[in-house]
């Protein structure tokens, strides 16, 4: 492993873990082993750590989504592997982590929002596409819609852009009653009843 990419992970590890205003940057050279020169020489200041960090680990997660989306074998199974292997990130993630990027890093937080390769619209439209090859989700919808207010719904429910409105509820009360109930609705009698026999054999704990 090269030595940028051994600090950007060691270093999400201990903002997921601890939250980001708990862990300096001589926290992270002790943790490393190597001199806070050696990391500014790579990184600015925290907020470029901050930064490459989030994007490095996002297109980790979007490798593994992908291998899913490929080996999975229809997408309604996709949907419950993906909201399993979520909720075993999210118990391992300290609620800090969001408060202190959107309290202390601002600007971080807001260029990550802005970005547009953390929404991955060409995955999500693979992943309509083959729903409606498998006969799971309707055709008689414009795609283009259903991706975009996906990840509208995605970032207002789970994301980084959540409505405070929706945090006194649970992850698996958002999933429940949003998530599913907008893939029930782009779905055909084959897929809601497929849908209908996940969420009653997939036990998941957000």
């Amino acid at each position: 492993m090269d030595k940028q990419k051994y600090i950007l992970e060691t270093s999400m590890k201990l903002f997921m873990k601890y939250g980001i205003r708990a862990i300096t940057m001589d926290r992270i050279s002790d943790e490393l082993g190597i001199s806070k020169r050696t990391i500014y020489e790579l990184f600015r200041d925290k907020d470029d750590l901050i930064y490459q960090a989030i994007r490095h680990f996002a297109r980790e997660k979007k490798k593994e989504t992908e291998k899913l989306v490929q080996d999975s074998e229809n997408v309604i199974h996709t949907i419950f592997q993906l909201a399993t292997h979520q909720a075993v990130q999210m118990r391992e993630v300290n609620p800090q982590f969001a408060h202190d990027l959107k309290k202390y890093h601002a600007r971080v937080f807001r260029i990550l929002s802005e970005d547009e390769e953390m929404r991955d619209y060409s995955l999500t439209r693979k992943f309509l596409n083959n729903g409606m090859k498998q006969g799971l989700f309707r055709t008689d919808l414009d795609m283009d819609i259903v991706n975009k207010f996906l990840h509208l719904l995605i970032d207002k429910a789970f994301g980084h852009e959540t409505d405070p409105a929706l945090e006194k509820y649970s992850h698996r009360e958002l999933f429940d009653n949003i998530f599913l109930t907008y893939i029930r609705g782009i779905s055909t009698e084959k897929g809601i009843q497929l849908l209908d026999e996940c969420r009653s054999s997939v036990k998941l704990e957000f």
